[in-house]
């Protein structure tokens, strides 16, 4: 169908039906269709948003070839919106391969590993603290956060303060590798039969930045299904690494504004 919540799709696109699976902040949306004969997604986004989904489109297009990811079918956009189709994945969320909760973290690490370490020289992408502050910084000021994803531990706190913590705990020097930005396991897609990686998802915070950026999304994802023997097993299976107490609380806090 050409419209979708009031909204016209661009000529490309009226090539429907649209079914639509999320309507996010802001006039965001994410539906599944077909478009030239695939199964595909159609993410949109308005310019203005603070996750727009042209951001996503570079990344993937840098990607290709470095790393499994989504194929992009179509990219377009309009005056007030920016248009996203990719190619639908043969894969399943990590934590839904079916194998031991040993074998399941042990996968989960090595895509995740597998993606720390893709040489960052050639990056154009950057996610330095001074970066992931100024976009916290927005989100609350432009209300763009998301009080029904927030952890237990901070459901009591104001936003405001909050950021203050962030601003205090800001690091000094960076542990610098390629992150994921919204490293949980559902993005982390395997094939369901070898449990190899098929593809990374939502990648659009793909970026050079310190490693900890996706750590704490992990650690939080990981104690949550298996507990903290499973990211004691996450740390074994991806290469040990210390984690500075302040550097992790850090990037704990910020993955709160995502």
């Amino acid at each position: 169908m050409a419209e979708i919540y009031d909204l016209t799709l661009p000529p490309e696109l009226q090539k429907g039906p649209w079914q639509l699976l999320e309507k996010g902040l802001s006039g965001a949306g994410v539906f599944k269709g077909v478009f030239v004969e695939r199964d595909c997604y159609l993410k949109i986004t308005p310019h203005a948003h603070r996750m727009a989904v042209k951001a996503e489109y570079e990344r993937l297009k840098w990607l290709q070839g470095r790393i499994p990811v989504p194929e992009i079918l179509a990219y377009v956009e309009d005056e007030a919106r920016q248009y996203l189709v990719t190619a639908t994945v043969d894969g399943i969320d990590a934590f839904e391969f079916d194998a031991k909760p040993d074998d399941i973290i042990r996968l989960y690490a090595k895509a995740i590993r597998r993606l720390h370490d893709l040489p960052t020289a050639d990056c154009p992408f950057t996610w330095i603290p001074d970066e992931q502050i100024a976009f916290a910084q927005k989100s609350v000021q432009n209300n763009q956060v998301n009080d029904d994803n927030r952890d237990e531990a901070f459901k009591e706190r104001s936003w405001e303060s909050m950021l203050e913590e962030l601003i205090r705990l800001r690091p000094n020097d960076a542990d610098l590798v390629m992150v994921h930005g919204d490293a949980y396991n559902d993005n982390v897609l395997l094939n369901p039969s070898s449990g190899e990686l098929a593809a990374f998802i939502d990648v659009g915070f793909v970026a050079v930045a310190d490693r900890c950026t996706d750590l704490a999304m992990i650690y939080d994802d990981v104690v949550d299904y298996y507990g903290i023997e499973g990211w004691q097993a996450f740390l074994k299976h991806y290469g040990s690494t210390d984690v500075e107490p302040q550097r992790f609380r850090f990037y704990q806090l910020f993955n709160e504004f995502i």
